[in-house]
């Protein structure tokens, strides 16, 4: 049976028909694993994969003496045992496995069929070789790959979910209980449970979503919607999936993730409230701007009215109407843009009688006629140390969270007083320190609280509030910035009261001069250049400060200001300059005039706030402001000041 030519033996097989040759030839020399015959003690054959793997040519493996040489010693003796036996024994054949790891071959599989033929010496060997060091490179990388997986999904931040849609079975990772505090036994198990937690005006957009996808419509899903936490409450997710496809190119398997999106989506919404509050802060601006302009005139014309000699008593009280109904117009839009702005001058001693009577006004005028709003604050209240802004929030929180608790009308008191806590209140209250304190309370008569109510009435966790209670929380963190308490009692369907007690700040100290007693500042024939865009303030002014001793010219406009300021800059002693107008504003105008002469004199009126703001800062160098509507003795007063300053 063996060839003098070793490249023949390796394309010869057993002895068969023709055919049946070509054919075990083919397959054998395509084949992925590595085969031989082995006769008396020569390869007959060996297949172009067995060569590869031992990394010889086939010529030198025919050529070899000793065939079993290419094993190494334990396993060569171990197979020539084998042999030996069998041709003791009887037997017609014997198969041998061995899993072996080769110098050469490296981690392989050996199967070897000893088969005993008449007449000859040995047995023949039939043998191949199959390379599993391969097979044992592919498990590595894919246990790998499934441990990477595994880590990955652990340490996400997402939900990420498995579906067999043959059974729509689910696996989710550990986001389901840490993301998204689902529980073992809440978790969803299936496709359907994971589809019950999303929100039902979400579901149907979902359902239809995945279920293209599930169909092979699609490759990819993206979506976003709400989904039940474990707790009840509604997460924004973002969630995205895809299909795999199985070796029939049909969808087999969907993969997908959710990404809570909840805390990005709460501070667009609060971005989106903050520009829209800023919004409405400018349209506020120019609207107490425009109010103030009209409150002007009239504040002023009544004034000026006062001062005739022929008016009876009934005439004065009807003016002094008109006059306290503009300022506290001014009051009401000033206190409206502090709040939309919030505006503040910072912490400092202060007394909070008068921040009582600005909201007050505000709320008698924006409250629902069925609500009576009643105070009581005294003049001689101690002063305590806080942010006017800051007690703005605490009066407009309460009231606001009081009439809400009115729906069908009611009334609000609002009361201020003086009070000495002792030791055994402080020690109850847990906040405070013994002393003197001044207590705030707003009372309402409207749906009260149940004890149980009232024990989460500040717990900043509680879900699916409104913001007036939000309003609550924000009260309580101020009072215990301040160093205060809150007591609240209620009556179910009867009252609620809330007890804000803040430390008081005791100084001796005498009160000051209110500027409306202040005598007026008559003038001695100075010019005033008077600047304003709106006639009748311009006329009106213009009348009261020639009747109490000024010359006075006026311009339109700032182009128009500083042309007449060219033309008689000696002459002038002092520019009245309102700052909003047309062509060139008062701002501008103010830095062309410094630029002209550096130390004119110049007073600042506005009815705007920010515009007062911006034109007191240091480089503009303003030697007096006033804010619209002024009255004639705060016009005058300002006006003499600066004329007679050195």
């Amino acid at each position: 049976m063996n060839d003098s030519t070793g490249t023949a033996r390796m394309g010869a097989a057993p002895t068969t028909g023709d055919n049946e040759t070509d054919r075990f030839s083919l397959l054998a020399e395509h084949s992925l694993s590595g085969s031989f015959v082995i006769e008396g003690r020569t390869f007959s054959y060996v297949n172009p994969r067995f060569c590869e793997l031992l990394g010889r040519p086939c010529e030198d493996l025919l050529a070899l003496r000793n065939a079993l040489d290419v094993l190494d010693k334990d396993m060569r003796v171990e197979v020539e045992r084998a042999l030996d036996e069998l041709h003791q024994s009887g037997e017609r054949s014997r198969m041998l496995d061995f899993n072996v790891t080769h110098g050469k071959l490296g981690s392989v599989e050996l199967r070897a069929n000893l088969v005993v033929q008449p007449d000859a010496v040995r047995p023949t060997v039939l043998g191949s070789v199959v390379d599993i060091g391969e097979t044992d490179r592919l498990k590595e990388s894919l246990h790998n790959a499934e441990e990477r997986f595994r880590y990955a999904a652990r340490a996400s931040q997402e939900l990420i979910w498995e579906c067999n849609l043959a059974n729509k079975r689910l696996w989710c990772n550990e986001g389901i209980l840490t993301v998204f505090q689902h529980s073992s036994k809440s978790a969803p198990k299936n496709l359907d449970q994971l589809l019950d937690c999303v929100h039902p005006d979400d579901q149907g957009n979902v359902r239809a979503g995945l279920k293209l996808l599930a169909a092979g419509a699609k490759p990819l899903w993206l979506s976003e919607f709400r989904f039940r936490r474990g707790d009840g409450a509604w997460a924004h997710v973002l969630a995205r999936a895809f299909v795999l496809l199985n070796t029939e190119r049909k969808p087999h398997r969907l993969i997908g993730s959710m990404f809570d999106n909840t805390q990005h989506r709460t501070m667009e919404t609060r971005l989106m409230e903050s520009q829209r509050l800023s919004s409405l802060g400018s349209m506020a601006n120019g609207l107490a701007h425009d109010v103030n302009n009209l409150l002007t005139p009239i504040l002023t014309a009544a004034q000026r009215l006062k001062e005739d000699v022929f008016i009876d008593e009934h005439q004065t009280a009807l003016l002094e109407t008109i006059e306290d109904n503009c300022k506290r117009g001014a009051s009401l839009a000033e206190e409206l843009m502090k709040i939309v702005d919030g505006q503040s001058e910072g912490a400092r001693s202060l007394r909070i009688h008068k921040l009582i009577e600005s909201v007050v006004h505000i709320f008698r005028e924006t409250f629902p006629k069925d609500i009576y709003v009643a105070h009581h604050a005294p003049e001689n209240l101690h002063k305590i140390w806080a942010d006017e802004l800051q007690i703005d929030q605490i009066l407009m929180n309460l009231c606001i969270h009081a009439r809400d608790q009115m729906p069908d009308g009611g009334e609000l008191r609002i009361t201020a007083e003086n009070v000495v806590l002792d030791a055994q209140f402080a020690l109850s209250s847990k906040r405070i320190e013994p002393g003197p304190f001044v207590k705030l309370r707003i009372k309402d008569t409207g749906l009260g609280y149940t004890p149980a109510e009232l024990r989460s009435l500040f717990d900043p966790t509680q879900e699916n509030r409104s913001e007036a209670y939000l309003g609550l929380v924000t009260v309580d963190s101020i009072v215990e910035k301040l160093g205060g308490d809150i007591v609240v009692e209620s009556a179910p369907g009867k009252w609620t009261s809330f007890d804000v007690y803040l430390p008081a700040v005791i100084e001796n100290e005498e009160g000051a001069a209110d500027e409306e007693d202040a005598s007026p500042i008559n003038g001695n024939g100075e010019l005033v250049l008077l600047v304003d865009d709106e006639p009748k303030i311009r006329d009106l002014t213009r009348e009261t400060l020639e009747h109490h001793g000024y010359e006075v010219i006026t311009a339109n406009d700032g182009a128009e200001a500083v042309t007449i300021y060219c033309q008689r800059r000696h002459e002038i002693s002092v520019v009245l300059m309102d700052l909003k107008m047309p062509v060139m504003d008062g701002v501008t105008a103010i830095q062309v005039l410094r630029g002209i002469h550096p130390r004119i004199r110049i007073v600042a009126t506005t009815g705007s706030f920010g515009s007062l703001d911006e034109a007191k800062a240091p480089r503009h160098k303003l030697d007096g402001s006033l804010r619209k509507p002024y009255t004639n003795a705060m016009l005058l007063k300002t006006l003499g000041v600066v004329v007679n300053r050195r």
